[in-house]
């Protein structure tokens, strides 16, 4: 098993926001040159080399393909085999890779996260990963996503969701312009345009 490296840097992105608003456009801008990259991707968000099973997911990536997306329907027992999925790729290959999960408020609670999903948030960075989570629904999320990321992007969000997101970050979000991004390692806000990248090889700084 592949020994965990504790001075990779955190780079776990959560976006919250409504249909439309910008989340998978953006996704799609900082995973466009990553050469790794998994994809919870029910909505065919992607334009990756796509599974719609887990014996075709298997397939593509046993054939070398290492920018794939799975699309089965979003369960929280699918959604969790896939996290365990990602979690053993991780812990036995050498793998920097960005890990994308797509409307998690559908495979997820605001309580506990399930077991491999939690430790993809809580370990991955130390085997190499920068995990993306996106939500129309931040209220009714995996709070574990919110905690562990190193930025939150946030677009239009609904009354409750921004209610939510100002009580975790423990400040009101700025203005009416949308998106902003909190950074939690500084404790403030940046742009919405700012440098940052889920990509695990990359140094960004904003």
């Amino acid at each position: 098993m592949r020994k965990p490296d504790t001075a990779l840097e955190l780079r776990h992105i959560m976006l919250c926001g409504v249909s439309g608003c910008g989340k998978s456009y953006r996704i799609r801008q900082w995973i466009d040159a990553v050469p790794v990259v998994i994809a919870w991707d029910p909505d065919e968000d992607y334009q990756i080399a796509r599974a719609r099973t887990f014996r075709e997911l298997g397939a593509l990536w046993r054939a070398g393909e290492r920018r794939v997306a799975l699309t089965v329907d979003p369960t929280p027992t699918a959604f969790g085999y896939w996290a365990a999925w990602v979690r053993s790729s991780a812990q036995n290959e050498k793998l920097h890779a960005v890990v994308v999960a797509e409307e998690i408020a559908q495979v997820t609670a605001p309580g506990k996260a399930p077991p491999a999903w939690g430790w993809l948030q809580r370990q991955g960075r130390k085997y190499g990963l920068g995990v993306v989570s996106a939500t129309q629904r931040a209220a009714e999320s995996d709070k574990t996503a919110f905690t562990q990321a190193r930025w939150i992007w946030i677009g239009q969000c609904g009354e409750r969701d921004t209610a939510y997101l100002e009580r975790e970050i423990g400040e009101p979000i700025p203005g009416r312009a949308r998106p902003v991004i909190w950074d939690q390692v500084r404790a403030g806000w940046v742009s919405g345009n700012a440098r940052i990248s889920p990509d695990p090889l990359q140094r960004v700084s904003t």
